[in-house]
């Protein structure tokens, strides 16, 4: 028993941790649709925390068309609670 693979695991160092989110941002950035919102939100906490380059799922034609109805409707979408598209990440 003392040969089994699995006595013999060791924690990861912090470079290969830091390897392990940079990969994962990459993934991220070239496929955001692949990812949770929840899973965005903790890639872009871990990106900025190493200073890695994370590019948040755009989301400007939902926002355009948030701003449209909530101008056409002066305020009322926001007034009744409904709040605008965030980007990923965006607190």
């Amino acid at each position: 028993m003392a040969d089994s693979p699995y006595l013999m695991y060791e924690e990861p160092d912090e470079a290969h941790l830091e390897m392990l989110a940079a990969k994962a941002v990459a993934e991220y950035n070239n496929n955001p649709h692949a990812f949770t919102e929840e899973q965005g939100s903790q890639l872009a906490y871990m990106a900025a925390n190493l200073g890695l380059d994370f590019k948040p799922e755009s989301k400007a034609l939902k926002k355009f068309f948030f701003n449209l109805v909530n101008t056409a409707t002066l305020g009322a979408a926001r007034g009744l609670g409904f709040e605008g598209p965030k980007e990923t990440g965006e607190e």
